[in-house]
């Protein structure tokens, strides 16, 4: 049965290779489109990648942790902060009474 139709129509048409390319094709074109849409694509995500320094540029990663903590517990707010000094006055977190 390897290589033969049921029909005794003779070999399959086609190698796994071949139909995985046009499966391949046929789905770049409804992601993207064409060239055009496939550039733009990879274009967008070049520019993404090169401005994405989230983690280099924060300057509070005590408020970003303690936050992180109290999503944890289920609050959206800080009630006890875990990290950095004692009354919790860091860069991005004040104790505001209210």
């Amino acid at each position: 049965m390897s290589g033969e139709r049921r029909d005794g129509g003779g070999p399959k048409a086609g190698s796994l290779a071949d139909r995985l390319d046009g499966l391949g094709r046929r789905l770049g074109r409804a992601v993207f489109g064409d060239r055009r849409g496939a550039a733009l694509f990879l274009g967008a995500l070049c520019l993404f990648a090169l401005f994405w320094r989230v983690e280099t540029l924060s300057n509070d990663n005590y408020a970003n942790l303690n936050a992180l903590v109290a999503l944890a517990e289920g609050q959206f707010h800080v009630a006890d902060p875990t990290f950095g000094p004692a009354n919790g006055e860091t860069p991005g977190m004040r104790y505001v009474d209210g």
